[in-house]
């Protein structure tokens, strides 16, 4: 019976090793984070928070807006309107003061909740402003780049080339 015990004792996995954290030491999540699966030993997400990502919005919610305006906008032009239709849409097409306002106080507090619940350290902050920054300049030149091609489209409508004189029959 002791070998058998013996035996069996070997053929057992060992124990888990404690979690390390820095010095020794085992850490555990900070209040309102839960630990993360596959991360043992890892020191725990930096927790996002409202006020470090209201400057991205700041920037991020007009550029929306622009971008949405400009959409409805272009397809009113495309309908060949009168101006004073066109002036009317593309006021329409704003968005409202409340709803912006609504925007701007819960986009960084729902943005910080999805971050903070995805594992994303507020540490890579640098790389989100980047890439909203990268968005902002894209949807920018899209935009320049559409209204220059509705000019050259205008301009080169109202020029005609000369058309080509009928050859005389002899």
């Amino acid at each position: 019976m002791q070998r058998n015990r013996e035996r069996r004792a070997a053929q057992a996995e060992p124990p888990p090793l404690p979690q390390a954290g820095v010095g020794g030491q085992t850490s555990a999540p900070g209040p309102g984070l839960a630990v993360q699966p596959g991360l043992d030993g890892v020191a725990p997400a930096v927790p996002w928070d409202q006020q470090t990502l209201k400057p991205l919005f700041d920037q991020l919610i007009p550029t929306v807006e622009q971008l949405t305006v400009n959409q409805i906008t272009t397809r009113a032009n495309k309908a060949r309107l009168p101006k004073e239709v066109l002036l009317e849409i593309e006021k329409d097409a704003r968005w409202t003061a409340p709803a912006k306002k609504a925007l701007e106080l819960s986009a960084p507090q729902v943005a910080a909740k999805w971050l903070n619940k995805s594992g994303i350290s507020a540490e890579n902050q640098a790389e989100l402003v980047l890439g909203t920054a990268i968005a902002s300049i894209m949807a920018s030149h899209v935009l320049i780049l559409k209204r220059l091609d509705k000019l050259i489209r205008e301009t080169n409508a109202a020029v005609k080339p000369p058309e080509p004189k009928p050859e005389a029959n002899n």
